[in-house]
């Protein structure tokens, strides 16, 4: 068998998976606290970016000194709101998602009736229409939505620690079977 990037170390694939489910799980039996935590650790990742702008317009050699310190400060903002409001922090993220895929999906049905073809103008059409439907749940109710985006994520987490299970176990079970190729070299000896 060849040994290709993801057959390399099925107890690895065993890990990556099993923790997958883990997290996955504990995200959809806890998808408030959890999209509250990931809000509050970007709201720290941002302040760590905002401060090395604010470093780098002391720098004497820095240019766009203005633009640093604006970018700099509107983070200290940005970062104040998602670690002190979590909650308000995603429910206004989970709306400015909202008016971009209404955004998005108004570009692809404008788009759809310059298309050539019958084929891309429907697909941009379907899609279109769905980036509607989403962005009108997502600005209608931010606030469920946010939690429900985080039990999909927490969903999708555990459904790929499930397909990587499964691929160490296979991985496994491949291994484990000798290959024809080495069963005929040891004949012919």
């Amino acid at each position: 068998m060849s040994k290709d990037w993801y057959t390399l170390s099925p107890s690895g694939l065993l890990a990556r998976g099993a923790l997958g489910v883990v997290f996955g799980v504990v995200v959809m039996v806890w998808p408030i606290t959890s999209a509250l935590a990931f809000v509050m650790l970007w709201g720290f990742w941002v302040l760590v970016d905002s401060l090395g702008s604010l470093s780098q317009t002391l720098r004497s050699d820095a240019t766009g000194r203005m633009w640093l310190g604006l970018l700099g400060v509107l983070g200290l903002v940005a970062a104040f709101l998602a670690i002190v409001t979590p909650a308000m922090t995603a429910v206004a993220a989970t709306w400015a998602v909202g008016l971009w895929l209404l955004v998005r999906g108004g570009v692809e049905l404008a788009g759809a009736l310059g298309a050539a073809g019958d084929t891309s103008r429907g697909l941009l059409v379907l899609s279109g229409v769905l980036s509607v439907l989403v962005g009108v749940l997502l600005v209608t109710n931010p606030g469920r939505s946010a939690i429900a985006l985080a039990f999909w994520f927490g969903l999708s987490t555990a459904l790929w620690g499930v397909a990587h299970v499964g691929l160490a176990l296979l991985v496994r079970r491949q291994r484990s079977v000798p290959s024809s190729s080495s069963v005929g070299d040891t004949a012919l000896r």
